[in-house]
């Protein structure tokens, strides 16, 4: 894996984290998974 990959997935990771986050904040069920999505 080059390190222009690791770069991107370490961004989808931390999106995908700020979304859930969010998401348990304002008890957002969809947002909460879509932020799981984003992180796998």
């Amino acid at each position: 894996m080059s390190s222009d990959d690791k770069i991107r997935n370490k961004g989808q990771e931390l999106k995908g984290r700020a979304k859930q986050k969010a998401g348990d904040a304002t008890d957002n069920g969809s947002l909460q998974a879509e932020g799981r999505r984003d992180q796998a």
